[in-house]
């Protein structure tokens, strides 16, 4: 009984952090961004796109990393801060 609840735990938390994934994912595509973003304001996934189409995909690219890095960040911290909160 015991080693069920442990597995449905940790299938609870990876559904958790797949849905918690996939939700900050989709919050910064672009239809999203360029619906919330004020007219002649240029967002961060318009700003990468524009880099592609003007030829700069360096700068395109770097960007899109620096993207990837600070979700990955953001999504680390927010394990860390649930997990410290269910130990205490």
């Amino acid at each position: 009984m015991g080693s069920e609840m442990c597995i449905r735990d940790r299938i609870r938390q990876g559904i958790a952090t797949g849905w918690m994934m996939t939700f900050i994912i989709a919050f910064r595509e672009l239809v999203t961004a360029s619906l919330i973003a004020p007219p002649n304001t240029l967002v961060v996934s318009t700003f990468i796109v524009r880099e592609f189409e003007q030829g700069s995909v360096s700068v395109g690219m770097a960007m899109a990393v620096l993207c990837v890095l600070f979700s990955t960040t953001a999504l680390l911290i927010l394990n860390t801060v649930i997990d410290h909160r269910k130990v205490h």
